[in-house]
């Protein structure tokens, strides 16, 4: 699983969110806009990983812009941003069980986020 570009993380969040039959439950725009949110949430959790960068710059572009910015995050860090992305969209749900699903990926974000590699 390779999460080097927006179309990347979007394909991998449809997966986990069982989302691949036409139409989608949730839009491109509303995946990319999880994962602009993951990023500031990324940078309020750990600002070290952000030194250099401007605020502005952390929003991603569409699908397809050249060059994409994701393929300059942290390989390690790349997993927590797609749970964020589908713990957001599942708590949009109103299914049942969709609430402590999306509790987990969003726990599984903040405790990937803030492991001390060993």
């Amino acid at each position: 699983m390779a999460l080097d570009t927006v179309t990347d993380y979007v394909a991998q969040a449809r997966s986990l969110l069982q989302d691949k039959t036409h139409p989608v439950r949730y839009s491109d725009g509303d995946l990319i806009d999880a994962l602009n949110l993951a990023l500031l949430e990324a940078r309020r959790l750990r600002p070290d990983l952000f030194l250099g960068t401007s605020p502005g710059t952390l929003t991603t572009p569409s699908i397809g812009t050249t060059p994409d910015p994701m393929g300059a995050i942290d390989e390690q860090y790349r997993v927590p941003l797609l749970y964020y992305i589908v713990g957001h969209a599942l708590r949009r749900d109103d299914e049942d069980g969709s609430e402590a699903r999306a509790s987990q990926f969003m726990m599984g974000f903040v405790g990937k986020m803030l492991a001390l590699a060993a």
